[in-house]
């Protein structure tokens, strides 16, 4: 699966992206890149975090075991 960056520049300017789940390889350069671009627009990046599906009818309990809820 590759890894995607999208972004959208709002009406007021500021910027919104959108990931998919990013790679492990490629993490540490989407961080940067996305620093680089935070730093250059003056810090006016919108981000918004998406859960993972893996997580959406999961609980972690006590002692870190995984289970479905409900």
């Amino acid at each position: 699966m590759p890894d995607i960056i999208n972004f959208e520049i709002l009406r007021d300017g500021t910027v919104k992206f959108k990931t998919s789940d990013i790679s492990q390889v490629n993490h540490k350069s989407a961080d940067e890149l996305m620093a680089a671009i935070d730093e250059d627009l003056g810090k006016c990046i919108k981000t918004e975090k998406i859960p993972h599906e893996f997580w959406k009818n999961r609980i972690v309990q006590k002692g870190g075991k995984i289970v479905v809820n409900g």
